[in-house]
């Protein structure tokens, strides 16, 4: 049965109706995300148009043991895209923080997955009140147990749901799941990477992640996969090797010695080109004046 647009039934009935509509549209629009041919602009139209808001009524109106194979398939296909735009596998602790939003040091991918029990949970108590008005009686959802179960594992326990509890904001849910993922990444990494976490985790540090191409404030394919890889913490280079400007410090796989190389002027050119674009910036307010 389906209602509204949502599959009602068993979990072989709900996995196969979610995976049949998957198949039917996705494939298509990841190949013609992958073959855009601006990797800034393909990874923007997949965070904002083709991931987790792909997912989000579905899990929202299924409970999430139902459609759970169907969530994993999802997002292995956002992965894969991801990976292939950027050039690069991921590595576990650089999944992780992919999928975390980008005020948690990620890069905005959420996992459809990770997050349907707090979705499901949100909907249910957002729309309680109103159920029960219509049908004039307490409404009781049977499967509110195994969600809260769901969404206790993903979480710290002082966050921890139980019978009492009345959640109604999703996006209050998905924080409390992204803040201990973070918690739990930062304590699996090595000290160089959570130098890099607690820098991604700096006030507008993440901003040029959703900032919209225009003009010459874009990234060519290149610099965008190779700040991207900076981010998250995935190696620029197969090997160590001897820094081909300077010619006198390793450059190392993560590409850090670029960053303070003295040679050829990279640090000035980096000044410059910010210097410019603040100033044309200012000058386009002063001229609307």
């Amino acid at each position: 049965m389906t209602i509204l647009g949502s599959a009602i039934g068993s979990k072989q009935h709900c996995e196969n109706w979610i995976s049949q509509k998957l198949d039917s549209k996705m494939p298509m629009l990841i190949n013609k995300l992958e073959n855009l041919g601006h990797s800034q602009s393909s990874f923007l139209l997949l965070l904002y148009c083709a991931s987790f808001c792909k997912m989000v009524w579905y899990i929202r109106t299924i409970p999430s043991f139902l459609i759970s194979q169907s969530c994993e398939h999802f997002d292995a296909l956002i992965t894969n895209c991801f990976e292939n735009l950027l050039g690069s596998g991921l590595s576990k602790q650089s999944y992780m923080q992919a999928s975390l939003g980008t005020k948690n040091g990620g890069v905005g991918l959420r996992s459809s997955k990770s997050h349907s029990a707090a979705a499901y949970i949100s909907s249910f108590f957002k729309s309680k009140p109103l159920v029960q008005t219509f049908l004039a009686k307490s409404v009781v959802n049977p499967h509110m147990h195994i969600l809260f179960e769901s969404f206790n594992s993903l979480v710290s326990a002082d966050d921890h749901l139980n019978s009492s509890s009345c959640p109604t904001s999703q996006k209050c849910l998905s924080n409390l799941i992204d803040t201990h993922s973070l918690n739990l990444l930062v304590e699996d990494v090595s000290i160089l990477d959570k130098a890099r976490l607690v820098s991604c985790l700096m006030p507008h540090a993440n901003a040029w992640i959703r900032a919209l191409p225009a003009f010459r404030n874009k990234f060519s394919c290149l610099e965008w996969s190779t700040c991207m890889k900076r981010w998250l913490g995935v190696p620029i280079f197969n090997q160590d090797h001897l820094c081909a400007a300077c010619q006198n410090q390793v450059m190392d796989t993560f590409g850090h010695h670029a960053c303070v190389c003295p040679v050829k002027g990279d640090r000035i050119k980096r000044h410059t080109v910010i210097r410019d674009i603040l100033f044309e910036f200012c000058s386009a307010l002063l001229g609307d004046l």
